[in-house]
């Protein structure tokens, strides 16, 4: 593990943190734990889910977002007595991963509270990378073709990255990924690293169900939403940048097959059979029982 600077809040509360420990946005923070964020309209609740929260703060001027872990199944409550809490394992592969060369929403801090024995809640900060995820810049941004052809040639030569310094996402889909325009330029970060790990070999076999993974899920995902902005042309556009960054000497027509037909059974064992029977590059892998 990373070393970090650590600070004792409490007996029950401790900081992690890079540089600056910032009392006032840990004052914040701590009142998310207690629960005592409604006295502050500068924090807003954004998202929620079973056991996650995510939050927008402004302090000082500044805008973070907060995302507190607050887990009650016994199985994750065992596993966390042997293990770091969640915000500090993402504080820790958010660093790892910056230091690796890979852009991600800059980490600001981590804060453990010990509930008690064995129940540890715990909140991740970040900066706000002020852009919008891939999946939603896709679907409803610029339908300016060219743009759009090297945010997918960018976003193979990140992905091609990932797997060189041999990360790899447990759930790779697009709304992972951040996307922010100044001008007529652009800047991609990660984003939800939580599912991220670093391994010491990451195998040619584990690279290729890890891009059936994310290719299914851009299909399932915009699908989702109502939008379909991903032709064939350019997932095989993604594929030839990705190939390229990555030296491999591999088949395209193989490769596309391969993936075309694992993508189809995968979003088939997600119940997504219309997908695959409406899709032309797709399609004819379907076959109805």
């Amino acid at each position: 593990m990373l070393k970090f600077n650590k600070e004792i809040y409490n007996d029950r509360i401790k900081v992690y943190y890079n540089n600056r420990f910032d009392k006032d946005l840990i004052q914040e923070v701590v009142k998310c734990i207690k629960c005592d964020n409604n006295t502050n309209s500068d924090i807003k609740l954004v998202k929620e889910d079973k056991g996650r929260q995510v939050f927008k703060l402004a302090v000082n001027n500044k805008k973070y977002y907060i995302k507190k872990y607050f887990y009650r199944k016994t199985s994750k409550r065992l596993k966390n007595l042997f293990r770091s809490a969640e915000a500090l394992r993402v504080f820790e592969i958010s660093n790892r991963l910056l230091r690796a060369g890979i852009p991600v929403v800059q980490p600001v801090l981590a804060v453990v509270y010990r509930c008690d024995f064995w129940t540890f809640d715990s909140i991740y900060v970040s900066e706000d990378f002020q852009g919008i995820n891939l999946q939603n810049y896709l679907a409803f941004g610029n339908d300016n073709e060219v743009v759009k052809r090297q945010v997918i040639k960018e976003v193979a030569r990140l992905w091609a990255k990932v797997y060189k310094k041999k990360f790899i996402n447990g759930d790779p889909n697009l709304a992972s990924i951040l996307i922010k325009f100044t001008g007529d330029n652009f800047k991609l970060s990660l984003v939800d690293v939580d599912n991220t790990r670093h391994v010491l070999v990451l195998p040619e076999s584990t690279i290729i169900k890890n891009l059936i993974e994310f290719n299914a899920h851009s299909y399932s995902g915009l699908d989702r939403i109502g939008k379909k902005k991903l032709s064939f042309e350019d997932r095989i556009l993604f594929l030839k940048e990705f190939i390229l960054s990555s030296g491999r000497k591999v088949n395209l027509t193989k490769i596309t097959e391969y993936i075309g037909r694992k993508t189809a059974y995968r979003l088939l064992e997600w119940g997504k059979e219309y997908l695959v029977s409406s899709d032309e590059s797709l399609s004819v892998f379907y076959r109805r029982n």
